[in-house]
């Protein structure tokens, strides 16, 4: 089973044994129920697409940018950084850690995905007292509503404690800073398709691909024509409702 970024939430087929090839049986139980509940949806040969309706585009960071707050002697240096897995977040702080190897602490909040509905979003305190340091800074980033982005402050202890009230603050106004300096840009979810055409069909293919903002990325050629196809999720239910004979969807990501 293939589940596309806010747009293809479940497979549904017509028979017990499809279903179990699909593995509907491994779906949650709510998510059985909604789908069965859920009369919008599009045909396309023996299976039964469940398209979600809402795909939401979010404010994200364009490039990495830096801010520095200073209280009673302790630096705090805010780096902020686009992300989109939690392997580039870990590769960040690492590279900040051999950058500052002296600093007391590297704590970060981050949100992977659309900031209103996140699946991935976290902090790390980095020994700071619990929920006075990584907390603080991800709910900057939530409350500016900022997805696909980290935020490391570095903190460089000035030897006079600011308690926990204090470091939260220090933390929060770090990461406020650093968000006063980026450049945003708006983030679009996109999905990826393949899609299986007669060469007849081809051309048909490549017109309701260009009709709905998608671009081909890849096309095969062997008994039949294989296209790869990238458009944004928006747009998903729209540009299957537009195949009918012209194509079959074999699956997207």
């Amino acid at each position: 089973m293939s589940l596309a970024y806010f747009a293809i939430v479940c497979l549904i087929c017509g028979d017990n044994q499809a279903k179990s090839a699909c593995g509907w049986s491994e779906l949650p139980k709510d998510w059985q129920i909604w789908a069965k509940n859920c009369i919008n949806y599009q045909n396309v040969g023996q299976w039964h697409f469940v398209i979600k309706e809402c795909v939401v585009s979010y404010q994200t960071l364009s490039l990495p940018c830096t801010a520095t707050y200073e209280i009673k002697k302790s630096e705090f240096l805010a780096f902020a950084y686009p992300i989109q897995t939690r392997e580039q977040l870990l590769a960040w702080v690492q590279h900040l850690r051999q950058q500052y190897p002296d600093a007391r602490h590297h704590c970060y909040g981050y949100i992977i995905g659309d900031p209103h509905n996140t699946t991935s979003a976290g902090f790390d305190d980095d020994g700071e007292p619990n929920g006075t340091a990584g907390r603080p800074i991800l709910s900057v980033l939530q409350h500016k509503a900022i997805g696909n982005c980290l935020i490391v402050v570095v903190r460089y202890f000035g030897g006079i404690k600011l308690g926990a009230g204090g470091l939260t603050r220090a933390y929060a106004t770090a990461a406020q800073m650093v968000v006063d300096q980026m450049v945003l840009s708006q983030f679009v979810p996109q999905t990826t398709l393949r899609i299986k055409t007669s060469f007849a069909h081809e051309a048909q293919l490549r017109y309701l691909v260009l009709a709905a903002g998608g671009e081909m990325l890849q096309v095969d050629y062997a008994l039949d024509v294989c296209a790869t196809v990238r458009l944004d999720a928006a747009r998903l239910k729209e540009f299957v409702a537009s195949l009918g004979v012209y194509g079959q969807l074999l699956d997207s990501q």
